[in-house]
């Protein structure tokens, strides 16, 4: 699931900057994956935290303040953090300007399907810039997508996965 996710939102940001960002799965004490892309013919690594907001089946008490809450108990100074939150379940009458947003964070971004086909989807922010810039973009899109691996007999991956998803590819990065 992560994976997906993280493919979601570096598609989505994809689609907003209009360059492409490529990750790898990376888990840290503060972020699961580093998102890659160029600027100015200059390579960055952005470190992002991966977040959800739950089907209402999954947790139906929790909300998206909860998260937010919660995000600036744990880390009060991480300026160089990105946090993306995945919207999974309906939500109406959303209101990102109303929110309490933690201030300590590098970035917060709110993504989500805009209904259950799940080929609209929405990305909202940077939340400490802006909440209120939404963008929409679509997956799937008409671009390829394809994942390679390794395994050995018994069906267990050796080695690292490389996923590419048209113009977003994710890339082997180790520290």
């Amino acid at each position: 699931m992560e994976g997906r996710q993280a493919a979601l939102f570096c598609h989505g940001i994809s689609t907003r900057i209009g360059r492409e960002v490529s990750f790898t799965l990376f888990d840290s004490a503060d972020y699961d994956i580093v998102a890659k892309f160029e600027e100015g013919g200059v390579t960055r690594m952005v470190p992002v935290q991966l977040k959800e907001l739950p089907p209402s089946t999954v947790n139906p008490t929790i909300e998206l303040q909860d998260i937010l809450d919660k995000l600036g108990e744990k880390l009060p100074d991480s300026k160089n953090l990105v946090v993306a939150i995945h919207i999974n379940r309906a939500v109406q009458g959303l209101r990102p300007a109303e929110l309490r947003i933690p201030t300590g964070l590098g970035e917060i971004w709110l993504y989500g399907a805009k209904d259950d086909t799940q080929q609209g989807w929405f990305l909202i922010g940077d939340m400490l810039k802006d909440a209120n810039l939404v963008s929409e973009f679509q997956y799937p899109s008409n671009v390829i997508y394809s994942a390679i691996w390794q395994q050995n007999i018994l069906g267990n991956r050796k080695g690292n996965i490389t996923l590419s998803l048209g113009s977003l590819s994710m890339f082997n990065w180790k520290p």
